[in-house]
């Protein structure tokens, strides 16, 4: 004889209380890898065309590891030219400040420029270059210990979402599926709040590639400009690295202004950092509102707030998740606004 059990309110609000940690204990396992998950989607979405061609000719399976392997491709290709050419230009440079920073061509360098003759002059006897130089190597190594740090979670992060990625091709329709079962809506509301998220998502994507070529551009033809070494594959190098929140261009028009400055080509030092503080810095957040809002049908401001606000929130799955999210809530308030009508 089978028993029957009568719900109290009681037992309600116990269910609720369990569940409710067990959602929290849940979001507790599954928040460090937010990042993961983010740029896996993020390439599944951008790969979708590729897997659905994929898909009709082979098997799941096959289609999977095939779009798998080429993002595999890509990365490695991109990496590998980037890298070998930085360790060239790191070579060359470290070369070149070798000579500048001789006794004689340095003393020749200070006697050249008046002004920094002067300087050097006042400063020297008050100044112990040694021991300033000892203390800025030790205030500079923890930055580097948490550099290499970083970059091995984010290696170990990168080959975590290619993984994911894998499963994502291969079981996208038994996953939607279990999604779209799991939410209180219509076939066409999932449908319509998708197809915005997806669209936010694209649109961050090309944004980011758009905008760092931008900038990568205008830096390579700066370089250019003053004269500097191998424009063409630094401009390559602030293109990757604009495409980072963290990082940025900066990191290599700060550096070769201040060589300019040491080797006494103060006027090219200037221009160099006129143009990164005055055209290369702000194309990021004065041009990727502009270019991207439209495509999402967000407004520039609402969009900036979406890209800095992410950033800040969730590091560079921030990029995103910023604009996505607040795809996803626009796409919300829709589907409220058309069940209130209704």
């Amino acid at each position: 004889m089978i028993q029957t059990r009568i719900v109290t309110p009681t037992g309600t609000w116990i269910l609720l209380a369990i569940t409710a940690v067990v959602l929290y204990l849940c979001w507790a396992m599954v928040a460090p890898f937010v990042s993961v998950l983010t740029w896996s989607i993020a390439l599944a979405i951008m790969t979708n065309p590729v897997s659905r061609w994929l898909r009709r000719r082979f098997s799941n399976t096959v289609a999977a590891l095939l779009v798998v392997s080429l993002v595999v491709i890509v990365l490695a290709l991109l990496a590998t030219v980037v890298s070998r050419g930085l360790i060239n230009e790191i070579v060359r440079g470290q070369q070149a400040l070798r000579a500048v920073l001789q006794p004689a061509a340095w003393q020749h360098t200070i006697e050249s420029q008046p002004w920094l003759a002067r300087i050097w002059h006042w400063g020297a006897p008050r100044i112990d270059l040694e021991q300033l130089a000892q203390q800025g190597s030790a205030a500079v190594a923890p930055f580097l210990a948490a550099g290499v740090g970083r970059s091995a979670v984010v290696v170990s992060e990168a080959g975590l979402s290619i993984f994911v990625l894998f499963f994502f091709v291969r079981d996208e329709k038994a996953l939607a599926d279990a999604f779209r079962g799991m939410l209180p809506l219509t076939a066409e509301e999932i449908d319509a709040v998708w197809e915005r998220v997806s669209s936010a998502i694209r649109a961050s994507v090309y944004g980011r590639l758009l905008i760092g070529a931008i900038q990568g551009l205008i830096g390579g033809a700066i370089f250019w400009a003053v004269g500097l070494p191998a424009p063409l594959f630094w401009a390559l190098i602030m293109a990757v690295l604009s495409i980072l929140p963290v990082l940025g261009a900066f990191v290599v028009w700060v550096p070769a202004a201040g060589f300019l400055l040491v080797t006494g080509h103060w006027v090219r030092a200037l221009i160099v950092t006129a143009c990164g503080i005055g055209i290369i810095h702000p194309v990021d957040n004065v041009l990727y509102p502009v270019l991207v809002g439209p495509r999402m049908g967000l407004h520039p401001i609402i969009l900036l707030i979406a890209f800095i606000g992410g950033v800040i929130a969730f590091g560079a799955a921030g990029l995103i998740l910023g604009p996505a999210l607040i795809a996803l809530a626009i796409a919300l308030g829709d589907v409220w606004r058309r069940r209130a009508i209704a």
